[in-house]
């Protein structure tokens, strides 16, 4: 892997955090701003990193998650991406995009690259939102990911709902290994397990619940051979 150096935005978070850990650790040149230093809502603030910085490659991890708050999400996840797609368009710098599977159908249980998408939430709709810009742009790639914070953060966990998710660190690695890729990737695991499994390999003392009757999907599963196969070429 030629090392490279590789801006990242949404520096507070943590998927940004252990991107930049692993890929200084791999040997290449990490620069992890927070919104003080580059805001994706501010052109020109993105203008003046890149500017400096001259990096090879730029993986977009800034998003508001917080449905409450629809005037955020959609200055940050859909305009903020309109913004990072226009700079790397203007200096044909490679865009990696860390989308969601919530832009999947809740219908459907097995999700590959090229299916329709029907977002489950307001989230999942300005991520997809940000994901018609991304798709104007051919030096790009797009990351469909099944991805938990470690520890997993809520106290219960769903025995009955299975989906083959990762943790962060693990999301880290396959992004890092994907950096001259394009196209659509679904990122999970490669097999599937109850929420309730999974959160207990990194809190052990998560309590067992079951999900109400109108909670869904109750199955979601992410086809990865795409991603594997990349892998093991």
């Amino acid at each position: 892997m030629t090392n490279k150096t590789i801006l990242i935005s949404g520096g507070n978070g943590k998927l940004a955090a252990e991107l930049n850990s692993l890929g200084e650790r791999y040997g290449h040149r990490m620069i992890c701003p927070d919104k003080r230093t580059m805001d994706v809502r501010d052109k020109a603030s993105i203008d003046r990193l890149i500017d400096e910085a001259k990096p090879d490659l730029f993986v977009h991890c800034a998003a508001t998650l917080d449905d409450s708050n629809i005037s955020l999400s959609l200055e940050t996840n859909i305009i903020g991406t309109v913004n990072v797609v226009s700079v790397c368009m203007e200096r044909g710098l490679k865009l990696i995009y860390v989308s969601t599977d919530y832009v999947y159908p809740k219908n459907k249980t097995d999700h590959a690259e090229d299916d329709p998408l029907l977002p489950v939430s307001k989230y999942a709709w300005t991520k997809m939102g940000g994901e018609c810009a991304v798709q104007t742009y051919c030096n790009s790639l797009i990351v469909r990911g099944a991805i938990c914070p470690s520890p997993y953060p809520h106290q219960q966990a769903y025995t009955d709902v299975h989906k083959n998710m990762i943790y962060q660190d693990e999301a880290a690695r396959f992004i890092l290994a994907l950096l001259d890729e394009t196209g659509v990737v679904n990122l999970g695991s490669a097999s599937s397990s109850s929420l309730y499994d999974f959160a207990t390999q990194s809190k052990p003392d998560v309590e067992p619940a079951e999900s109400p009757p109108d909670y869904k999907p109750k199955q979601s599963f992410l086809q990865v051979k795409k991603l594997l196969n990349l892998l093991d070429d």
